[in-house]
Formats: C-alpha cells, structure tokens, sequence
C-alpha cells in the first residue's frame, strides 16, 4: 500500500495540546515557553491557555483538577458560546480520567504540538508579509521577518545541556521516561523499559516468543500505559482467544494437567535438613544435574520456606500440582474485561492483518488513523513480528539481509519519533534450536539487529522444560546497562492456560543475587 500521510487537523491537535497541558506538569511548562495565544484558532483553546499560562506563572505546576475551579470564576467574564465549549470539554476530560484514560505521552504531544505551533506562526507570518505588501509597506513586511526569528528560537528543538534549567528538566525526564518492568524478578533482570526504546525476545521457531511479546504488552497495560499491538501473522479469532486465556487463566480443553510450581533443588535431592522443610523424602539424587520425572512420590511436597531469604539456603527449581481447570466462556472473559478497564483503564487497541501481507507502512498509517479518530497515542507498540512484515515496494531490490536491516532501522526510528517503546520478537536461527542457552551470534539473517536493539532477551529452552513447563530468560544485548551472559531467570508457564510466566526466581543459586 501506498504511504498516505494524513494532515493535522487544528481542532484535535488544539484540544489535545490544552488537555496535555491540564494534566501535565513538564508538558504545561513546554507549553507556556513555546506557545503564544494568537498560535490557537479555536477560541475556547485560546482562553483556557490563558488559563493554564497564568496558573503555572503563579504555581510552576500543572492545574489538574483544579481546572474546574478556574473556570467557575471566568465563566461569568465569556461569552456564552465560549462558556458551553470549555464546559463541554472539561466535562469530557473529566469522563475520560473517571474511566482510566488520563495518561498521556507527553514528549510525543510535545513535538507534535512545536510542529504546529511552526506550521501556525508561518501562516501567520505569510499573513502579515502579504497584508503590508499589499498596502506597499514593505519595511513593515522585512520586519515581521527579522521578528519572526526571535520568536521560532521559543519553538527550537536546539538545547545547552548545561544550563541550570536544562539539567533540572533532564533529570526530571529520567523519570518520566521509565515506563515499566517485566513482574518480580524479571524485572530485575531486564530493568525499566524506557521510551525511545526497542526491546526484541529473541527464540527457536516455536519456544513461545509472541506470548512473551503478549505479557510484555499486558505488564505495560497493568502499569496504566496505552498498548497498540500489531499481528503480522496471527488472525484477529487467534489474538483475542489468547488474551482472552491470559486475563482469565482458563484453558479450551478442561482435561486435568499438571501445573508448575517453584520448589528447592534441596528439597528434591533431600539435602535439606532445616525443621521448616515440608518434605521428607526427594525426588532425585544429590549428584544428578538431570530434571526430576513430575510424578506422584509419597511423602513429597514443594518447599518453598526459604526462598526470600536471599542467603544461598534457597535454590530454585520446579515441580508440579494436578488442577483440571475451567472452560474459557463469554460470561469469564466479559467479567475479567470489565475488571481490566476499572482497574487499568480502557489502554489496548490491536491491529491484525491478513498473515505477511501488511508492510510497516500500513502499520504506521493506521497509527495515525488511531491517533486523529480516537486520540489514542500509544506509549508501548508491538509488532508480531518485524521478520515477517511485507517490506514495500519501495525495498524489492535489496537483499534479505538489507531487508531485515531496513525494517528494523524503521522500527528503531519509529520508538524516537514517537516516544514510546517499540517491541517486538526474532526468531534465531537453525543451529540455536539445540542449544541450551542462546547467545549473540545465535541471531538470524542479519547481526545488525543487535546494533538497533536497546534490550535483547534471550528464551532458553530445552526439550524436557519444555515438557515441564520451565523457560530460562536471559538477556542477550543491552545498550544502557552491564549484563550478564550467564545471568538466567528460570520462569514457570503454562501456556494451556495462557500464562507465559506464573513466577520465576533466578536460575541455580542466583537468589542470593
């Protein structure tokens, strides 16, 4: 398909711009240094930016709530057209907030708003030159020229970072730039995701990558972030049926299963002689590096006593319960869902396109298409998966390899130009399929990949943990922090149920980390 791209229109980049600024203390600064109130066409934006501007002079911070207060007093002072339009727009911010909605990506609302307060003072600008033209005055119109260069420095991306107002809003960026963890010790692992990131898990054909691309986007949905997520290959039927397993842990089939669940490698070779142990017998000998058979042994239960200890008593490993889990149905999903949207917000829109036949293209079009019909700005994008999107007409006479590294140039490009953190999976390549652990040189068609990649996880799996419901993750590239190659987090899934992690602890005597 062809690249289209779609033009801002006024009233829904000025809305966004004055919501941003209500609720937002480093956008409302942004904002009251860059823009001027002859920048807004729409007159009630005009006015509550007067608003806002006087309001962070007085108190450096956003009004938030206390809006409605402001406009209390001024309603008197407008115009009763004026009036019904800011209150019809307060009263829509305050359904949206009251509903989960609240948050916005800020840095990404702060470019879009200095590119249209630029395409605005130009059209001012070719106004006023015009208008003294046309009276003859042309000394008038070289001087709204010379003006209009001091005022485009308040719009500049230009910055010294050594200046004392520059170092405070760096480091309160650092914040604001940290989105979320992976849960537990995962997330120890990995560390914060920031924005203008791009993250991959990296897997063998078949290891379970896009129900780790599907936790990562439920992790940033529990942490209150907008998800988009594109499918490249699965069917809009498949995407929902495993949301649908995640939020509600029910399974299509109801046959009872074993179920992992963490226990002490002490306990199973029965070296353990502490009082608090549940066992009294093991499940395997001391000197065996093997995994244990999940079978019934009398006497034998999990023992977990240990664990936050954190002193080397503890040592990981797993066993297993027998459930005989619920059928997913309507009535489930619909309850779970409703509970999703109150406690999270209403923060996920997926996109599924007809298997490797949608290019980046498509993708970014209707990115777009989501922002200008339903104000919805992602913070967190994933694709299913980059390998396997449709490159473009534009890319048909490079080589597979140039081809991998364009779409993964574009998918590092995209994370910067909108602020947000871009996710996706690699499939590594064939002679990883029998290896305990992956590495660096295990990755697929092109190493480029690692140089766009800001955090690369690695999924390890062999055949009997697979059986048994074990994934080793490891972190394979990070551009920002020291890791680990041998660092690994043993993690438990049943992915029947459509859970890729129910918990995990740090591999071997990593627990003492």
């Amino acid at each position: 398909m062809a690249n289209i791209k779609r033009g801002i229109v006024s009233g829904d980049i000025e809305k966004r711009i004055i919501t941003g600024a209500i609720v937002n203390d480093q956008f409302c600064s942004q904002l009251c240094r860059m823009a001027q109130k002859h920048y807004f066409k729409i007159d009630y934006a005009r006015i509550v930016y007067l608003w806002l501007q006087a309001y962070y002079k007085q108190f450096k911070k956003a009004p938030g709530k206390e809006i409605q207060n402001i406009f209390a007093i001024e309603q008197d002072t407008m115009k009763e057209a004026d009036a019904d339009l800011v209150k019809i727009f307060l009263s829509e911010l305050s359904q949206k907030y009251a509903e989960g909605d609240g948050h916005i990506n800020y840095e990404y609302l702060a470019d879009q708003a200095r590119n249209y307060f630029k395409e605005r003072s130009l059209i001012l600008l070719s106004e006023k030159i015009q208008g003294h033209i046309a009276l003859g005055r042309i000394e008038h119109a070289e001087n709204e020229v010379r003006n209009f260069n001091r005022v485009t420095k308040n719009i500049s991306n230009w910055f010294n970072p050594f200046d004392q107002a520059t170092i405070g809003t760096i480091f309160d960026d650092d914040e604001s730039n940290q989105l979320f963890a992976m849960p537990g010790v995962l997330g120890e692992l990995g560390g914060k995701f920031e924005r203008d990131w791009l993250v991959a898990f990296m897997a063998p054909m078949k290891r379970g990558k896009s129900w780790w691309l599907q936790e990562l986007a439920i992790a940033a949905i529990e942490a209150r972030l907008k998800v988009a997520y594109f499918s490249f290959e699965m069917n809009k039927n498949s995407m929902a049926k495993r949301l649908y397993k995640r939020i509600t842990s029910l399974a299509s089939n109801t046959d009872e299963r074993k179920y992992p669940v963490m226990d002490c490698m002490r306990n199973q070779d029965n070296t353990c002689k502490k009082l608090e142990r549940t066992s009294t017998v093991g499940v395997k000998p001391p000197d065996s590096d093997k995994l244990p058979n999940f079978r019934y042994v009398q006497g034998y239960m999990p023992c977990v006593a240990c664990r936050d200890r954190r002193d080397g008593s503890y040592i990981s490993a797993a066993w297993y319960v027998m459930i005989k889990p619920k059928e997913l149905g309507i009535r489930a999903v619909s309850k779970k869902s409703k509970d999703l949207k109150m406690l999270y917000g209403n923060n996920l829109r997926v996109m599924a396109y007809p298997a490797f036949s949608a290019s980046f293209d498509d993708a970014e079009n209707d990115l777009e298409d989501l922002e200008s019909q339903d104000g919805f700005i992602p913070d967190v994008l994933c694709f299913d998966y980059f390998d396997i999107s449709n490159p473009g007409s534009g890319v048909n006479n490079y080589s597979e390899r140039a081809r991998a590294d364009y779409v993964w140039t574009r998918g590092k490009g995209l994370a910067s130009r909108r602020h947000c953190l871009v996710a996706t999976v690699l499939q590594s390549n064939r002679k990883s399929i029998s290896k305990s652990s992956l590495e660096q040189e295990d990755t697929a068609e092109d190493i480029r990949k690692l140089a766009h990649v800001d955090l690369l996880f690695g999924l390890n799996q062999k055949p009997d943990e697979k059986e048994q419901g074990i994934m080793r993750v490891s972190v394979i590239a990070h551009r920002h922090e020291e890791f680990s190659f041998k660092g690994e987090v043993m993690v438990l899934q049943s992915l029947a149920l459509g859970q890729p992690f129910l918990d995990a602890e740090w591999s071997g005597k990593g627990n003492q980390k």
